[in-house]
C-alpha cells in the first residue's frame, strides 16, 4: 500500500478512517506537557488492577485562567491510553477509563508494530457544548517491507464516539 486513503471526511461523517505509509512513531510526552502547566501528578488503580498515572492540570503557565483538565494515562502492552476531561475531579475520567478497560475483556485490539495510542477527550460541561467527546485511535503495522499507520477518529456527533472507535479498531484485519 502506498500513499493514504481516506474513507470519509470530517465534514460529512461522524467517523474518520485514515491509512498512510509509516512516517515515524507519533510520540506523546506527558512530561513535556506537564512542564508547560501547573500540574499535580498522582496514581490510581483502575479496573482489572491496572495502574494509571493521573495529571491534574489546574492552569496553563502562560494563561492562569485556563480551565482545569484531568488526564488519566495507562499502558497495556504497546498501547497507551489517555482520557482527558475538563474537570478537577478524577471520577469522570476514571469512569471512562474503567469502561474502556472492561470493554476489552470481550474484544482484542490489533497488535501494533511499534506503538499505538488511544486518546479520549471529554470536554463535556466545557465552554463549547454540553456533550463533546472526541476519540482518536492510532497504531502502526508492518506488512513485510511496507509499514503503515492507521488512525480512526470519531467526533462528538457520533452516537457513541468512544466505543465506535474502539469497535472499529478491533474489527480491523490484515488481508493478504
Amino acid at each position: 500500500m502506498t500513499g493514504s486513503k481516506e474513507f470519509a471526511t470530517e465534514a460529512n461523517f461522524d467517523v474518520f478512517y485514515h491509512f498512510s505509509q509509516y512516517s515515524g512513531p507519533e510520540v506523546k510526552m506527558p512530561d513535556i506537557v506537564a512542564s508547560q502547566f501547573d500540574t499535580k501528578i498522582g496514581h490510581e488503580t483502575l479496573a482489572n488492577g491496572i495502574s494509571a498515572t493521573t495529571y491534574l492540570v489546574t492552569s496553563k503557565k502562560s494563561n492562569p485562567s485556563s480551565p482545569p483538565v484531568t488526564h488519566v494515562i495507562w499502558h497495556e502492552g504497546k498501547w497507551t491510553f489517555e482520557v482527558s476531561s475538563l474537570t478537577k475531579s478524577i471520577s469522570r475520567p476514571n469512569s471512562i477509563a474503567n469502561n474502556v478497560i472492561t470493554h476489552f475483556d470481550s474484544s482484542k485490539l490489533p497488535t501494533p508494530w511499534k506503538n499505538a495510542y488511544v486518546e479520549i477527550q471529554d470536554t463535556s460541561g466545557g465552554l463549547f457544548k454540553s456533550r463533546q467527546i472526541d476519540t482518536i485511535v492510532s497504531w502502526d503495522e508492518s506488512f513485510g517491507k511496507t509499514q503503515g499507520k492507521y488512525q480512526i477518529r470519531t467526533l462528538s456527533s457520533c452516537a457513541d464516539p468512544i466505543f465506535t472507535a474502539l469497535d472499529m479498531t478491533t474489527s480491523m484485519k490484515i488481508y493478504s
